[in-house]
């Protein structure tokens, strides 16, 4: 018996990489960092990852 796929999650990352690819290919590295640390924070985390990050700077 055959399944039938209603979602490719290996697609899925793929299209996911090459968005991210597109928007950041002609960056520095720092730059990078900074667009990645943008995305966590403004993100469905982004409350956790600042009251984690407030709690490692004290």
């Amino acid at each position: 018996m055959a399944t039938i796929k209603d979602f490719d999650c290996i697609a899925f990352k793929r299209a996911a990489q090459e968005t991210i690819y597109k928007q950041i290919q002609d960056m520095t590295p720092a730059e990078e960092i900074a667009w990645f640390k943008q995305k966590v924070e403004s993100g469905p985390y982004g409350k956790l990852w600042k009251r984690i990050s407030s709690i490692e700077k004290k």
